[in-house]
């Protein structure tokens, strides 16, 4: 196909641009929306790919704005799409803006395969693999909220062959940006719902909150909804151990327990990993009690900090072990907003490394959200198009 002449104000908006060339060359042009936060939208026309600018938090006026302006302008330049690519969740406006584009094909896709795909075409694998997706939140195949999932396959489907143990999240989103929540629910689950039992000297607060109307939430099931979300365990523990109970942006807690998290300390915390309904899940609960057993030996929160970044790498490495034997499969590709911490990386690739397994992380493009839309692209090309 032919492209018009680029006038130069075009030329300086698709400069501004990630552009990647793609494996193969695909006959029909794709535009994806991305996720809701740290939004990009990508175009995939041919064996070109391009991502554009980090558009940021579409609950924001100019956030928003932005992402519109670049979704009309890529099919301005490059033409109507056969496909146009989107969230699964229905509350996203990316994804309201795809469903209310007409005269284009539809393609939903699951957030954590579009983490899996994303980074597979940044790495150029056409094959299928581990995947390994650790986020904060992203809207499950079943409906339900994931954010800690193993899956194997590649562009055309993946298999959720194992995830964490659901985290009870009261007050919702509340949750998200108050941890100290979400570090009662770690203790009612972990203790049987009897957090008394913990032996932590103020068992009715996490740092100053008081968390007697928070138990009575998930004790009547009201605005608690559960998550298979590894960055939710994060924000738990970070609040747990007095690092951070109160959040000012998304990840805050996560970031700041990696801070305090100390070199050279060896060991982990026990955990379980078991099979639940056919999935292998790891069940977070001793990792929680390890926790509060030192909190109340008053153990050092920078050794606390690291033995719980280690026993989640331990754990990671231990799934992604079992899938392996299981399945054959020696690449891991890792996705997802968890993987931007250092520590835990680094102690992931040591351990895997020890089984022999390959790990692979994004070389152009970040773990994070602002990945998703090239993830989406490469799926929808593969499940709605002919190549």
């Amino acid at each position: 196909m032919r492209r018009r002449a680029l006038t130069a104000p075009a030329c300086r908006f698709l400069n501004a641009m990630l552009h990647l060339k793609l494996t193969k060359k695909y006959s029909a042009r794709v535009l994806a929306c991305g996720s809701h936060r740290k939004n990009t939208v990508c175009y995939v026309n041919g064996d070109d790919a391009v991502v554009s600018d980090v558009h940021g938090d579409c609950d924001d006026a100019r956030d928003a704005a932005g992402f519109r302006a670049a979704a009309d302008r890529l099919r301005g330049l490059y033409g109507a799409p056969g496909v146009i690519a989107y969230d699964l969740h229905p509350e996203y406006l990316p994804t309201q803006y795809a469903l209310a584009t007409n005269g284009t094909a539809k393609a939903g896709v699951q957030h954590h395969h579009a983490h899996i795909a994303a980074c597979m075409a940044d790495n150029g694998i056409d094959e299928e693999v581990i995947g390994v997706a650790c986020d904060g939140l992203g809207y499950g195949a079943d409906g339900k909220l994931w954010g800690g999932e193993f899956f194997v396959g590649g562009y055309a489907g993946m298999r959720r062959v194992a995830t964490i143990r659901d985290i009870m999240l009261p007050g919702g989103a509340a949750a998200i940006r108050e941890p100290w929540r979400t570090a009662a629910a770690l203790l009612y689950d972990a203790f049987d719902g009897d957090i008394s039992r913990s032996g932590i000297r103020a068992p009715g607060k996490i740092g100053t909150r008081a968390i007697g109307p928070v138990v009575e939430m998930i004790e009547k099931e009201i605005n608690t909804p559960t998550a298979s979300s590894m960055g939710r365990l994060f924000d738990g523990i970070s609040a747990l151990t007095g690092v951070r109970a109160v959040a000012s942006y998304e990840g805050e807690a996560a970031i700041e327990l990696e801070k305090a998290a100390a070199s050279g300390v060896e060991g982990h915390y026990g955990y379980d990993i078991a099979e639940v309904d056919g999935r292998i899940t790891f069940d977070w609960r001793p990792v929680v009690r390890g926790v509060v057993k030192d909190i109340a030996s008053r153990r050092a929160v920078s050794e606390v900090a690291a033995l719980f970044h280690n026993t989640i790498a331990a754990a990671v490495a231990a799934i992604c072990a079992r899938i392996r034997d299981r399945h054959g499969d020696r690449r891991v590709v890792c996705a997802g907003g968890v993987f931007q911490n250092r520590y835990l990386t680094r102690k992931i690739e040591e351990l895997c490394g020890k089984e022999r397994l390959r790990l692979i992380f994004h070389k152009s493009l970040p773990q994070n959200d602002s990945s998703v839309s090239l993830g989406q692209a490469m799926i929808a090309l593969h499940l709605h198009v002919s190549r």
